[in-house]
Formats: structure tokens, sequence, C-alpha cells
């Protein structure tokens, strides 16, 4: 199981993130989702190859992760922080 998180300060407007280079990022797929508070985590997943990286952009968020059903760990995530799950990882997201 990895995870890796990384900031980006928000208030910053364009400006570039650093995100490849702070999560070594490989191979990426990139989706935002809109949670309601008690949203979420009805979906524990993986992928082959795929790498995910979460961005939380308002409120805080909570991603589920482990090797198995029986090894999750809950990451918490405040604004303008990220973190990249590698593709063997189980994973499932929601609004804290």
């Amino acid at each position: 199981m990895s995870y890796q998180k990384a900031f980006f300060d928000l208030s910053q407007g364009s400006a570039a993130s650093s995100f490849p280079e702070e999560l070594q990022l490989k191979n990426v797929g990139f989706s935002v989702y809109v949670l309601d508070p008690g949203e979420g985590y009805d979906y524990l997943h993986n992928h082959r190859e795929q790498e995910e990286v979460y961005l939380c952009i308002e409120g805080m968020a909570q991603i589920v992760v482990g090797a198995d059903d029986e090894t999750l760990e809950r990451i918490d995530l405040k604004r303008g922080e990220a973190a990249k799950v590698d593709p063997e990882t189980l994973r499932a997201i929601g609004n804290a």
C-alpha cells in the first residue's frame, strides 16, 4: 500500500502546481467530484496501471486506502492538499 500527499495554495490563482514532481506522477487519471457531507465511500476500487490523484478544493475530504478490506486506513485531506494513490491500492473518496 502506498500514497503520497502534496499541497497547493489555492489562493495563488493561476499559479502552476508542482504536483507531477511532488507526487512523482507516471500514469494518472484526473476527475472532479462535488460531494455533499457524508457522501461517497461507496466505490472501493483499484487499477492495473493508473494512479489517481485526489485534490481537496474546499472543505475536507477523506480517502479510504488499503491493500484489502481488512487493512483500510482513512487519510484526511484539507483544502489545498492532494494525495496520489498507487494503482494496486484499494481506494474510495468521501466528504468527511
